[in-house]
């Protein structure tokens, strides 16, 4: 009994004291930081409007700058412009509120001349049928009468589109006093300022029926005969006019066609223009574009009334 006892006591002792030992305790690693990245200087673009004139030589347009400078300034017509650095231009064509009262376009950020603000001028309403009692500077008019002190009634040829009032300084060509002969709207001839005549009118010249009659012929005597008056010379057979063909008219302007219709067609020179009915209203909204002869003129945005190259004004190259 004392033997057991005692195997029991050894093998007690020999738990208490031995066995496997505890395993190491892992060390922790610390993780490598990773390093920042790098942050990308914020890029301010100057909005076009707020855009500061160079330090350059004054210029009004961009054709008055050498090399390839660029004509810059803020939006407003009393602000300074000169040439310098070039703007980052867009592809696409954006209209601008030129000072002079009507839209042109050019390419997005580089307008390259004064302009009052981007977009287009003030879209204008419809006519009213009964006189307008107060009228504001660019509101739709029928006459002078329309317009307060300083501002001329004006628009383009033909009696498919609205005119307005302008400031008549902005008005190019300035008027003049030399007076010229017009067809009015209402089918009667007037006579006004040959660039300013102040209302609608179809056309320049006569309206049809009112061309003076030919001066009388009067018969004199003729020394060399026998009889005491010679007979006036006849006139020669009027000679018939060929029959137009059939189909639309074609036209080069909107004074080739008759009343109520416009000249249009597709943008180009490749193509003839024909009369026809407006296929959109004409809106009294002016634009500059570049006439097949390289020219620059404005017209109605939505009925040119003539053919032409592009919309926008005409580049020094097409102009040569």
């Amino acid at each position: 009994m004392k033997s057991t006892l005692r195997a029991l006591l050894a093998l007690l002792f020999v738990a208490c004291s031995g066995g496997t030992p505890p395993p190491p305790v892992a060390t922790p690693v610390a993780e490598p930081t990773p390093a920042p990245e790098p942050v990308e200087p914020e890029v301010v673009v100057t909005p076009i409007e707020e855009d500061p004139a160079p330090e350059g030589p004054a210029c009004d347009r961009s054709a008055d700058c050498e090399g390839e400078t660029q004509c810059r300034g803020p939006a407003g017509c009393d602000e300074d412009w000169a040439c310098g650095e070039p703007r980052e231009c867009g592809e696409d064509q954006v209209g601008f509120c030129g000072c002079d009262g009507f839209t042109f376009y050019a390419p997005e950020n580089c307008p390259g001349r004064r302009y009052v603000h981007t977009g287009p001028c003030d879209a204008l309403g419809p006519v009213d049928e009964e006189p307008v009692p107060e009228v504001e500077g660019n509101s739709v008019c029928r006459s002078n009468r329309d317009c307060r002190p300083g501002f001329t009634c004006t628009g383009t040829e033909g009696c498919s589109t609205l005119w307005t009032c302008v400031r008549r300084n902005r008005i190019r060509p300035r008027c003049r006093r030399e007076e010229e002969r017009f067809c009015s709207c209402d089918g009667d001839t007037f006579e006004a300022s040959a660039t300013c005549p102040a209302r609608p009118f179809l056309h320049r010249g006569y309206c049809p029926g009112d061309e003076p009659p030919p001066e009388p012929l009067v018969a004199q005597a003729d020394p060399e005969s026998d009889d005491p008056i010679a007979e006036p010379p006849r006139e020669p057979a009027p000679v018939a006019e060929p029959e137009p063909p059939p189909g639309p008219r074609v036209c080069i302007r909107n004074r080739d066609c008759p009343r109520g219709q416009i000249c249009q067609g597709t943008e180009g020179c490749t193509s003839d223009w024909h009369c026809a009915r407006p296929v959109e209203r004409c809106i009294a909204d002016t634009q500059y574009f570049c006439s097949c002869g390289g020219e620059t003129f404005t017209s109605s945005m939505t009925c040119p009334g003539r053919p032409h190259r592009h919309r926008g004004s005409c580049s020094p190259e097409e102009s040569r």
